[in-house]
């Protein structure tokens, strides 16, 4: 029995499993270092690529430091062209352009800088920090960094000079006169662009939100900072300040209206041989006045109708004659400049206001007879005369 048994635990046993070859090809592969070859091979393909990263990065930077500067982009379209698209095949000049430059914006004009007309539309200011005059005939101006917007006419600024431009949607591109840009400016931020006339970039910047009345003003080490110092047309400073507000100050009684002729037939003829009303105004001071802070109009509530030429003066205890003859333009022999508008010397009202339309002069003019002037006295009364002494004290 215990032979049986023993034989019949043998007999039910599971014979012992056997290795197949292919499991046994598996152990010598397990004892080859072959997964240490595999990773150094990949060890020596992650330096190759870090390498050639390395050499390509300091190729493009010897390009970059070698090659010449070029601006960062190009408008697509501009409005000076009829299709509305830029001329692709103009060449970029950025070597000219260099340090002109965007110095001041201000989005959020409330009361600060009034325009010509009395306003006070959103501003920006260029600077030209180069060496040399620039020649500004079709630079462009741009809230867009696709589309130029505004096109400067025929115009230089020379070392060191600055401009206003305002930005209150409407066009005016006019050498001599103040410039207006179609767009508007946003307190919210935005990027205000300036470019080549063949609609390269020149310059960027970006501004952050903005309150009321302060600009951004671009800083002595190049950088730009919010400032209620703001300093339209003079340097980003303090001083600067200072120099905009005291040349838009007006003193009281420094500059009068002193003569007016409604109704000549003759004497002083303007520049197309005609007799047209006039006005003389008197510089009662030892120093000169500048007219770029003074306007004239026939309507009190308009008082800002016409201003000066700009860069208009009037020497120390001088005259300053104006035809008043609606043509709105300078006698280029005489540079008697003509208002927008004329005279009744059956009533009317000449009203003098600085840049702020804030009165300086007031006189009302009734039945002046044809060929007289209403002129003021030594007393500061005003009197009708029947001889009028233009540019000259009145007698």
């Amino acid at each position: 029995m215990r032979t049986k048994k023993g034989r019949s635990e043998r007999m039910s046993q599971m014979p012992p499993t056997r290795r197949t070859g292919r499991m046994q090809s598996r152990e010598p592969e397990i004892r080859r270092p072959e997964p240490q070859k595999k990773h150094k091979k990949r060890k020596k393909s992650r330096v190759g690529i870090t390498m050639a990263l390395i050499v390509f990065a300091a190729v493009l930077a010897v390009i970059v430091i070698v090659s010449p500067k070029q601006p960062l982009g190009r408008a697509t379209y501009t409005t000076g062209t009829e299709s509305g698209l830029v001329d692709g095949s103009a060449d970029s000049d950025s070597a000219y352009y260099q340090g002109l430059v965007i110095s001041e914006i201000m989005p959020g004009n409330s009361v600060s800088v009034p325009d010509e007309n009395g306003n006070y539309p959103d501003w920006i200011e260029l600077w030209n920090n180069s060496d040399h005059d620039i020649d500004l005939q079709d630079v462009g101006l741009s809230d867009s960094g696709d589309a130029i917007r505004f096109l400067f006419p025929k115009a230089t600024l020379k070392v060191g000079e600055r401009l206003i431009v305002y930005c209150d949607d409407t066009n005016q591109a006019e050498a001599g006169k103040a410039y207006h840009a179609k767009f508007k400016l946003s307190t919210t931020g935005e990027t205000v662009y300036l470019y080549q006339p063949s609609a390269y970039l020149i310059d960027s910047v970006t501004y952050r939100i903005m309150g009321s009345d302060t600009s951004w003003a671009l800083q002595e080490d190049g950088s730009f900072a919010e400032v209620t110092s703001y300093s339209p047309g003079y340097e980003n400073t303090e001083d600067g300040f200072l120099a905009y507000r005291t040349a838009t100050m007006i003193t009281d009684g420094a500059l009068i209206i002193n003569e007016i002729m409604a109704d000549p037939k003759s004497g002083l003829a303007d520049a197309d041989g005609e007799y047209v009303d006039w006005i003389e105004l008197y510089n009662t001071t030892d120093k000169t006045i500048s007219l770029d802070n003074y306007a004239l109009s026939d309507k009190e509530n308009k008082p800002l109708k016409w201003r000066f030429p700009e860069g208009a003066t009037v020497a120390p205890k001088s005259y300053y004659v104006v035809f008043c003859s609606g043509k709105d333009k300078v006698d280029p022999s005489t540079n008697i400049p003509h208002t927008n508008f004329k005279l009744s010397a059956e009533h009317d009202v000449i009203v003098l206001s600085d840049s702020r339309g804030r009165l300086v002069d007031r006189v009302i003019i009734d039945n002046i007879p044809e060929d007289c002037t209403y002129a003021r006295g030594e007393d500061g009364l005003f009197t009708i005369r029947t001889m009028s002494t233009p540019a000259m004290a009145n007698s």
